[in-house]
């Protein structure tokens, strides 16, 4: 359902990352050997067949004609532009979060008749709304997160998001953020994520009393 709503988006690189990350995801499952060789066939089979009938059910036309595009990046690259150049008048505390709507038409270099609300680049959005300080501190996370969610396997959505958010904005869209942030917290909680499930080791952590030697 989350790959069929990527479609239903006619995100072009959502959908390339998305795809990657469903085979990545099974490549690290076969590796780990968490299910046995023929169940593992059936979990693909039966993957593939809900991926391929959820999105023919909200239909990849849009995504697909989108292919002739003979620039990706049009208005993208100027949107990104203007919020850099929004961090430069203000390059260590930004606008304020939030802002972008409101002072990006001072800085536009194109105009549609349309409202621009995001950047459609979360990382020059971030530069320009919290400045320097918000923009490392996202590049810290990002770095700090990619390897304990690669290793835990089923985390593997997390550096995934950071790398559409350098051509879109799902990191502006308060589901997917709050989604990404448990994810973050649960990963945090043990960052060798390994092996990728096991249980909790109660036992280790017991402590023992000393046992009363004038006991009868």
């Amino acid at each position: 359902m989350i790959f069929a709503s990527v479609i239903l988006c006619a995100s072009r690189a959502g959908a390339i990352l998305v795809g990657l990350e469903v085979v990545a995801v099974l490549g690290v499952a076969a590796a780990h050997k968490l299910v046995s060789g023929l169940d593992f066939a059936r979990l693909a089979g039966s993957l593939a067949l809900v991926i391929v009938l959820s999105t023919a059910v909200v239909g990849w036309e849009v995504l697909w004609g989108r292919r002739h595009d003979p620039d990706p990046f049009r208005y993208r690259r100027e949107m990104a532009a203007s919020a850099i150049e929004m961090a430069r008048q203000r390059p260590w505390t930004g606008f304020g979060l939030g802002a972008f709507e409101t002072v990006y038409p001072a800085f536009a270099s194109f105009d549609l008749g349309l409202v621009v609300d995001h950047a459609h680049n979360d990382w020059a959005e971030w530069l320009a709304e919290g400045g320097l300080a918000l923009f490392l501190s996202m590049v810290f996370l990002a770095l700090v997160s990619a390897g304990p969610a690669i290793r835990s396997g089923w985390a593997l959505g997390i550096p995934v998001v950071f790398l559409h958010s350098l051509v879109d904005f799902p990191l502006q869209v308060p589901a997917v953020a709050s989604l990404v942030f448990v994810m973050l917290a649960i990963v945090g909680q043990d960052s060798s994520c390994r092996p990728i499930y096991r249980p909790f080791a109660i036992e280790q952590h017991i402590v023992r009393a000393p046992m009363n030697r004038r006991a009868a």
